[in-house]
């Protein structure tokens, strides 16, 4: 075997066809990644990754591994050797290995020269090294198996015909079948289960999951199955009425439901590895939990189509990457439909479904782009519907914080798409929305001084206003409490109600200012006094470990207030002035609670 395997490299590289495949390769894959202009090419990119070349390669492969088999077997039967072969010391499947792993290599040597580009973007990122190696190593695995399977093909159709055009038409065409052809039909409106089984033996679906740098035990099982599967298929009808042989027919039987087997046990077994830096096909515990308990089919309907500039295309990436992880651990589909709200030919309609769009939530923004014309603005959508059970929600996931620059934006914008994916769906999972109620007597800010708070929580929550009395009855249904600026003292009672209501389970938000200051007072003069608020809520707060300290912050980043500036007895000028005891806080990145927050303003 091992001679034989030998002499099928010295063949290919003896000859014109291993160098022409290497080279076209090449060729090909580095003109679209480094000189034309387009999704692939990586300067106008403006990110430091290979994905143009994972995502290019399956194509040119699709048309160049069925180059280098074609004559695997064809040339042996047109030239009468195949007899030959077939009486050396060796058995069928030892030979057509020889053939597999020779063809195999030469895809490798394809393969060998892309290192360079590798440590090119590794060198040009900014900083230098900031391509995520792990990501990039785990799509370099998953392009070998893919052209494992592709090799495995080639090599299949080469056996059954001596002619090799017939073989490399067979090879290319079923290789496209097993990459896209189940993905089309399955995608065409078949039954949910046909729809499953069709994606499940499509090699792009498991193709785009280890492409990613994510491991998953079950794409290693199918690339490896399939494989073997067409090895065996090639071992048993290489000679001549070997598939009519009784005993060939019970081991064709035995392999298939061996394998049918492996590929069904296998699918109910959970292993994965994320090799990228950040772990960002990796969802939190959370997000698993609620993915495992979505119990209807999930309908997204995403508007980020188009040309869109490098950013955006990161963005729309992740929303695909983050819906198929989410897959993973949802027993019933999450289905994303990409829909072009440029995409009708009446103006009218066109303008009427964006409409419909801007009155669901969904924000669109003002984007400019280059044409050979001049600079042509038109407005996006990057956002999506999200429907399930009959209800639908609209979901927003491009990030503007006005204090952060357009990279960090989008790349806010980016690790916050899990967020908005699995908060839209618990929402349309939650049968019942929990309250949150503002306590009212201690001259809290009223109901439009919280107008924009309440209105923000409405979307999750049931709001209302409620005293402590109410609270004490236990029949107020309240699952949070605010406690929003209070300026008068808690009485005992108002406390033990309190303190009753956290005994029992429920959860207080308090909003306190210790310390009372009038802007009034200052915007009408050059100076102001601070008085300490006498709530009595020490003693309660102390028993949950938290102290109120009568102090004023003061940061030169801060908030503007008006204040009149004129000479007594003079019309009022009013001027803006910095408040430098109240800061405009920056939420912590590190945490998921603040990140991605605008500055805080206290």
């Amino acid at each position: 075997m091992y001679s034989l395997f030998i002499k099928e490299i010295k063949t290919f590289l003896g000859s014109l066809i291993g160098y022409l495949v290497i080279v076209v390769f090449l060729l090909i894959t580095g003109l679209f990644l480094w000189v034309f202009p387009g999704m692939y090419n990586i300067p106008d990119n403006g990110y430091a990754t290979l994905e143009g070349l994972f995502l290019l390669a399956p194509w040119v492969y699709l048309f160049l591994v069925p180059a280098i088999t074609m004559r695997s077997f064809a040339d042996e039967k047109r030239t009468g050797t195949i007899e030959i072969i077939l009486t050396h010391p060796i058995t069928d499947f030892q030979l057509v290995l020889a053939k597999f792993f020779a063809g195999l290599a030469l895809v490798a040597f394809s393969l060998f020269p892309t290192l360079l580009w590798f440590l090119s973007v590794y060198l040009l990122g900014n900083p230098v090294g900031s391509i995520d190696t792990g990501a990039t190593w785990g799509s370099f695995i998953g392009l070998f198996f893919l052209a494992a399977i592709y090799v495995a093909v080639g090599v299949f159709s080469s056996s059954l015909t001596d002619n090799q055009i017939v073989s490399f038409i067979l090879a290319m065409s079923i290789s496209f079948i097993f990459y896209l052809g189940f993905d089309f039909v399955s995608s065409s409106g078949v039954p949910y289960i046909l729809d499953q089984i069709l994606s499940w033996f499509s090699i792009n679906t498991h193709y785009l999951s280890i492409s990613r740098g994510v491991v998953d035990m079950r794409d290693l099982i199918y690339f490896t199955g399939m494989t073997l599967l067409f090895i065996f298929l090639t071992g048993i009808l290489l000679r001549k009425g070997n598939l009519k042989l009784r005993k060939t027919k019970i081991k064709l039987t035995v392999f298939v439901f061996s394998l049918l087997a492996v590929f069904f046990v296998s699918s109910n077994f959970l292993f994965r590895m994320d090799l990228t830096a950040d772990k960002r096909f990796s969802l939190s515990d959370v997000s698993k939990e609620i993915a495992s308990e979505i119990n209807d089919i999930i309908d997204v309907e995403f508007f980020l189509v188009g040309e869109l500039e490098p950013g955006l295309q990161k963005l729309q990436r992740e929303v695909f990457e983050k819906i198929a992880v989410l897959n993973v651990y949802s027993p019933k589909p999450i289905r994303i439909k990409m829909v072009d709200p440029y995409g009708f030919n009446n103006a009218e309609k066109r303008e009427e479904f964006q409409n419909q769009l801007i009155e669901k939530g969904i924000k669109p923004i003002s984007f400019n782009r280059k044409t050979d014309q001049g600079v042509s603005t038109r407005f996006i959508f990057p956002g999506a519907v999200v429907r399930s059970g009959g209800k639908e929600i609209a979901v927003n996931f491009l990030k503007n914080n006005p204090d952060f620059s357009y990279e960090v934006n989008f790349n806010h914008s980016v690790e916050s798409v899990e967020f908005e994916l699995v908060n839209s769906f618990q929402n349309l999972m939650r049968t019942k929305k929990s309250t949150v109620a503002f306590l009212e007597g201690h001259s809290e800010f009223n109901q439009y001084e919280v107008m924009d708070f309440a209105n923000s929580l409405s979307a999750d929550f049931g709001v209302k206003r409620i005293t402590t009395s109410l609270l004490e009855t236990g029949r107020a249904g309240i699952d949070i409490l605010i406690v929003a600026g209070p300026k008068e003292p808690f009485s005992e009672q108002d406390k033990f109600i309190i303190d009753q209501f956290i005994m029992s389970g429920g959860k207080v938000v308090w909003l306190i200012d210790p310390v009372q200051v009038s802007l009034d007072s200052l915007s009408n003069g050059y100076q102001t006094f601070s008085f300490p608020l006498s709530l009595n809520l020490d003693d309660l707060l102390f028993k949950y470990g938290v102290r109120l300290n009568y102090e004023l912050l003061q940061d030169v980043d801060c908030a503007q207030i008006l204040v009149n500036t004129a000479p007594s007895g003079s019309q009022a000028q009013w001027t803006l002035h910095p408040w430098y005891y109240s800061p405009l806080l920056t939420p912590a990145d590190n945490h998921p609670l603040s990140r991605n927050l605008n500055r805080v303003y206290t």
